[in-house]
C-alpha cells in the first residue's frame, strides 16, 4: 500500500511537472509569437518605405531621361540651324571629366539594354557633333 501510495504521489508530481512544462512552452511560444509579430511589423514598415523610395527614384530617373532627350534634341536643332555646336563641344566641354561613362558603366556594357542605349547615344551625338 505504501509503495502504491508513493507511486501515486510520484504520478501526481509527474503530471504536475508535465503541466508546468506545457504551460512554460505555451508562454515561450506566446512570447516568441509576439516578438515575431513585432519584427514582422518593422520589416513591413521598412518594405513600405523602401517601395516608396524606389517609386520616387524611378520617377526621377524617368524625368531625367526626358530632360536628356529634350537637351539632345535641342543640341540637334541648334546644329541644324547652323550654330557651331560641335566646335563648342570640342573646345569647351569635351575635356570635362564625367562619371557617366566610368569603369562601372563599362562593366554594364555586357547588358544588352546598356549596349542599345550607347548605340542610340552615339548615333545621336554623331548627328549633333559629327
Amino acid at each position: 500500500n505504501k509503495q502504491r501510495d508513493e507511486i501515486k504521489d510520484q504520478k501526481e508530481v509527474i503530471k504536475k511537472l508535465l503541466g508546468d512544462i506545457q504551460n512554460l512552452k505555451i508562454k515561450v511560444n506566446e512570447g516568441n509569437n509576439e516578438k515575431l509579430a513585432k519584427e514582422m511589423r518593422v520589416v513591413n514598415e521598412e518594405n513600405k518605405h523602401l517601395k516608396e523610395l524606389i517609386q520616387q527614384m524611378q520617377e526621377e530617373v524617368e524625368y531625367c531621361k526626358q530632360r536628356e532627350n529634350k537637351l539632345m534634341y535641342f543640341l540637334f536643332v541648334m546644329k541644324e540651324k547652323g550654330l557651331p555646336v560641335g566646335e563648342i563641344f570640342e573646345d569647351e566641354i569635351k575635356d570635362i571629366p564625367t562619371s557617366r561613362f566610368s569603369k562601372c558603366f563599362e562593366e554594364d556594357l555586357n547588358n544588352e539594354e546598356s549596349r542599345d542605349f550607347v548605340k542610340r547615344f552615339e548615333s545621336l551625338t554623331d548627328r549633333i557633333f559629327g
